[in-house]
């Protein structure tokens, strides 16, 4: 079988899930204890910094394993040069290479981005793990006892790490580099010099960003906007919407053939239809791609008429939650408070109100 090695996107996130699912359940090559769902790997997919990648290998259409390269610290500068590398392969395809070659593209990729040096954690009683990395150059450098906590008992956790051949620095702005704190370094936004809507995916490093711009906008304590999106920004995706004179930010996730969006705001007012719009547009073509045969979008009940009016347009029909097919019901009444309604649009032809039975039976 042909195996190729190539770049995850969010489309991948139920082939990676399975893996994940696979890994978890041996409770030996991960501290983790629990896979992350379909919505929630779609969500850190899509939050991924330019630096940060998840390398998956495919074979005959099916997922094989994957390797992750994240930054070691999102928190300063100081650090942009380290990243932490995670391997996951599946049970069947082990000591085939795989493990390898997904190395061998994440530390080109690496390099090219500007790392000078990798670190991998692996658990002490993990007999695959530590030779692996090993026969990747990584280099033991310490032994954190006592550190994962198992259902017999615990284990150590060790600390390797390999050093990449030194890249040409990337260039950081002065004022950027020396903002060192406790929260993401902030993204500068800037927005278009024309009237067109640009579209892209909220990152990490545009939280404090995402801060500052729902706050202002809704009228709501810092703090508070904090709080919630710490909770929601690793189970969600966020989306910015900007012009020239307009920027808007909106968040979704899909869940069971439907996608589910909160939060539409657009400052200032006059750019709510043509930044809204193309959010909506976005969430609904990526929504598609994921076959979600439904747009649930929660509205405040006191927006203006002409919002409503606007989402109608759109194809948006309110909608009670008696009314919702069972499969939407379930994850909308965890959704909206008691100012919100529930407007959905079919994002199929053959669907109306209920997923369709062959979504159901998958």
């Amino acid at each position: 079988m042909a195996v190729s090695i190539r770049k995850a996107t969010p489309e991948d996130a139920r082939g990676i899930v399975s893996i994940w699912q696979e890994i978890v359940a041996e409770k030996a090559h991960t501290v983790m204890r629990k896979a992350f769902t379909v919505a929630q790997q779609w969500a850190y997919l899509n939050t991924l910094e330019d630096r940060e990648a998840i390398f998956v290998a495919e074979g005959d259409g099916d997922i094989l394993g994957f390797q992750t390269l994240d930054l070691y610290a999102d928190y300063t500068h100081s650090m942009d040069h380290v990243g932490v590398v995670r391997t996951y392969v599946s049970a069947e395809r082990r000591r085939q290479g795989i493990g390898r070659r997904l190395a061998e593209t994440t530390f080109q990729f690496a390099h090219e981005q500007g790392y000078e040096k990798l670190i991998a954690r692996v658990q002490a009683k993990n007999s695959l793990g530590k030779p692996f990395l090993e026969s990747l150059g990584f280099t033991p450098v310490g032994t954190f006892l006592r550190q994962v906590r198992l259902d017999d008992g615990y284990d150590d956790q060790v600390i390797m790490e390999r050093f990449l051949a030194v890249a040409p620095p990337q260039s950081t702005d002065a004022s950027e580099a020396q903002s060192e704190g406790l929260t993401p370094k902030p993204r500068p936004l800037t927005l278009p010099e024309t009237e067109q809507v640009e579209v892209r995916r909220a990152r990490r490093s545009d939280f404090p960003v995402l801060v500052t711009v729902v706050s202002r906008i809704t009228g709501r304590s810092p703090k508070v906007v904090e709080g919630e999106l710490k909770e929601s920004f690793l189970w969600r995706s966020y989306l910015i919407g900007a012009t020239k004179s307009g920027l808007g930010v909106i968040s979704w996730y899909p869940v069971d053939v439907g996608a589910y969006m909160k939060g539409l705001i657009v400052y200032p007012e006059r750019e709510f239809e043509p930044i809204g719009g193309a959010l909506l547009d976005t969430v609904e073509k990526d929504a598609t791609k994921l076959r979600c045969e439904a747009a649930l979008l929660f509205v405040k009940r006191t927006e203006p008429a002409s919002r409503h009016l606007f989402y109608r347009r759109r194809g948006y029909v309110s909608q009670d939650m008696e009314q919702l097919h069972s499969t939407w019901r379930e994850v909308a009444e965890e959704l909206p408070s008691e100012d919100e309604l529930i407007m959905l649009k079919p994002l199929r032809q053959d669907v109306s109100s209920s997923p369709s039975e062959s979504a159901e039976e998958e």
